[in-house]
């Protein structure tokens, strides 16, 4: 959209309150400082079309189980998994991974235990941006 008003005319929102709350925005950026969402680092203005939304639906689905990842997100190689019958403790940090494969969102559930709900949509999000920010600095494959 070319317009703010035209993007609220599109997600059916008021437009007078989406440009408001966007100048709010603005008006925070240039003082250096996200007071409603206390963020850290460079804020960057809403100001130059085009400008894009997305739908997010609630679905309140979520897994137990799934591929397993340590805390970079790397798939952890289940075939080297460690044994609790051994008796030695191992970090997940340490486990062996597959090289350059990374896994994010609901296909590695249990990020929270055993326990279903939809309430872990924020750490799929940010999973996902972790996930592709290390992709990112891994060397290219010949």
């Amino acid at each position: 959209m070319d317009t703010v008003a035209e993007l609220a005319a599109q997600m059916g929102v008021p437009a007078a309150n989406l440009v408001a709350t966007i100048q709010k925005y603005n008006k925070n950026v240039t003082a250096g400082q996200d007071p409603d969402f206390e963020r850290s680092g460079p804020l960057y203005p809403i100001a130059a079309p085009p400008f894009w939304t997305t739908r997010w639906c609630g679905m309140p689905h979520d897994q137990c189980a799934g591929i397993r990842v340590n805390q970079n997100m790397q798939v952890v190689d289940q075939m080297f998994q460690w044994q609790p019958e051994s008796g030695d403790s191992v970090p997940i940090s340490e486990e062996k991974v597959i090289p350059h494969l990374y896994a994010a969102g609901e296909c590695t559930g249990g990020t929270g235990g055993t326990v279903r709900g939809s309430g872990k949509r924020g750490w799929y999000q940010v999973h996902g941006y972790l996930t592709g920010y290390l992709v990112g600095r891994e060397t290219p494959l010949d």
